[in-house]
């Protein structure tokens, strides 16, 4: 019988450890190194054996890809993908798995000023114990619309000048790729440049939402501001049915997102001064407001966790191509800021972040606004 490869645990605890020792930030590996590293990993150390496991352990071996999954949820290592690209120079992650983690909040690191509140209320408003999953599931959402749109919404101010352009470029090259297409151009906006408006940021939010599987309707929302501007956003729940209390806005699109109850929805526009309540807007006649089921399907939901990277430098050539100025510049900025194809806005928050909820079983008070990016 001819010998079979498997993978020892031992040999595993060895790399395991060597791995923690190559990629730890103190010794400053080389890229070369790290690669060189993972290639022996996958291709040089295998042990043979002239008597293979049985079947029923065969399957408990250390595989690569077992041993791979072990180191990735150990943060140990990158994706493969960023290294090979899986067969290609795109590097690419998975949006709804790697997502920025903090214990901070936005009421308690972000002043209520900077916000275009007047101050935090700090209110306390009972739901029940199935808004209270919607509202963690709506967070959960929030961070994988940031994650797959780290430099924040294109037609956002605050966005805009915090990432030196590079928010509105992003939406701007990626429209002109995947102009309209409803949900899946959307979603390949997202995937491939990074970049988006308020209707990319319900899309991805939507679609992570379909990939959790919840258990209550996922409801799309376009609505008609005064200014003549539309903004669309996710509800988790049915109004008509639960109540506004009882359902939940997820919204990604503004700077500080927090997930909410419809009833404590207003969007705050820092530079116009303005406060729109969202449940008010969708009851009123004088604008045109749309709720329907969201339905994506699978193969764009599946783009979420095949994001592919559009780096500055590729970045930085495209805008070449288009005539554009370069990023991070003053130039970039401002032409940023003059484009109206989407609206100017500046909407850091659509809720107040310090609201804290609590079920009405009597559990600890708490609120849904961590910080999403650094």
């Amino acid at each position: 019988m001819p010998a079979a490869e498997t993978w020892c645990f031992r040999c595993a605890s060895h790399w395991m450890s060597s791995l923690t020792k190559l990629f730890c930030p103190c010794l400053k590996a080389s890229f070369d190194e790290q690669l060189t590293f993972i290639r022996e990993i996958f291709s040089l150390h295998r042990k043979p054996r002239s008597n293979p496991a049985p079947a029923w352990r065969a399957g408990r071996a250390c595989q690569p890809e077992t041993i791979h999954r072990l180191l990735l949820r150990r943060k140990l290592v990158p994706k493969i993908s960023n290294f090979f690209g899986g067969g290609s120079s795109v590097q690419s992650y998975d949006a709804t798995v790697q997502h920025y983690q903090s214990n901070d909040t936005v009421h308690e690191t972000v002043s209520a000023s900077q916000l275009g509140l007047h101050r935090y209320q700090g209110i306390g408003v009972t739901v029940s114990s199935g808004t209270m999953e919607k509202l963690a599931d709506a967070t959960w959402a929030n961070r994988v619309a940031k994650s797959a749109i780290p430099s924040g919404a294109g037609n956002q101010r605050a966005d805009i000048i915090k990432s030196g352009g590079e928010s509105w470029a992003r939406m701007h090259l990626a429209d002109q790729k995947y102009s309209g297409g409803g949900s899946t151009g959307a979603l390949k906006r997202a995937q491939k440049f990074q970049g988006g408006n308020c209707a990319v940021h319900a899309a991805v939010a939507a679609a992570a939402l379909q990939s959790r599987g919840v258990n209550y309707p996922i409801n799309r929302v376009r609505m008609q501001l005064p200014d003549g501007n539309s903004h669309e956003f996710v509800l988790l729940g049915d109004r008509r049915e639960s109540g506004d209390d009882s359902t939940v806005v997820v919204d990604p699109w503004p700077t500080h997102p927090s997930a909410c109850t419809l009833d404590q929805a207003v969007l705050h526009d820092a530079n116009k001064g303005t406060h729109h309540v969202v449940a008010q807007f969708l009851d009123s006649s004088s604008y045109r407001s749309e709720i329907y089921k969201s339905s994506i399907g699978s193969a764009d939901v599946q783009r979420l966790s095949r994001i592919e990277v559009l780096g500055t430098a590729e970045l930085e050539k495209k805008l070449g191509k288009g005539g554009l100025p370069g990023l991070r510049t003053q130039d970039l900025v401002d032409h940023a800021l003059d484009d109206t194809k989407f609206g100017q806005f500046d909407v850091r928050v659509a809720t107040d972040p310090s609201t804290y909820y609590k079920d009405d079983s009597g559990s600890g008070w708490q609120t849904f606004d961590p910080v999403l990016r650094r």
